[in-house]
């Protein structure tokens, strides 16, 4: 039974051991920021691509340069319900529009964010630590079945990085 007893804490004593170093190995370096890599870029021009694709097919109608127009023709895509809640990436295509129109108005920039979680795209805030994540904006609503409103989306994402924007961030010393 002592051994046993010897065994199971030696085990517990490992295993503390190592969660506590794999928690000190994954705090240096998460979250982070990336560049974008080509693949990145290529995936999310087919992923906008298909979305225009849509909207040319259904309504006749392409995305441009005008943000209103190209915030309705999403709203109008959402509202025909032709798309499929299941459908994520084309959903997280009308993210990639909405980024692209955010990132113009704002001046932000396409970067890959990387924590626990994994990887995303999203906005980075020139100089700011905090990103904003247009991609999953309308997928996470639409999925679940709530409605959309794509400007006002758009309007909070704006939100988002115009608050970044005014923060005031002190760094550590180190």
């Amino acid at each position: 039974m002592r051994r046993f007893v010897k065994s199971y804490i030696s085990g517990l004593f490992s295993l503390a051991l190592l969660l506590t170093l794999s928690a000190a190995v994954n705090a240096d370096n998460l979250p982070r920021k990336e560049q974008l890599t080509d693949i990145d870029l290529q995936w999310m021009q087919v992923k906008k691509r298909e979305v225009s694709d849509l909207a040319s097919r259904h309504f006749g109608r392409f995305f441009n340069t005008d943000k209103a127009h190209n915030l309705r023709l999403i709203q109008d895509l959402l509202d025909s319900k032709i798309i499929a809640r299941t459908d994520t990436e084309l959903l997280q295509g009308m993210g990639f529009i909405i980024g692209d129109l955010l990132a113009k108005e704002e001046g932000l920039r396409w970067i890959v964010y990387v924590d626990s979680r994994g990887r995303s795209r999203a906005l980075e805030v020139p100089n700011k630590p905090d990103v904003v994540f247009p991609v999953t904006s309308i997928a996470r609503r639409y999925e679940v079945g709530a409605p959309v409103n794509v400007q006002q989306v758009y309007q909070k994402l704006q939100s988002a990085a115009q608050y970044i924007r005014s923060r005031f961030y002190v760094r550590e010393m180190q």
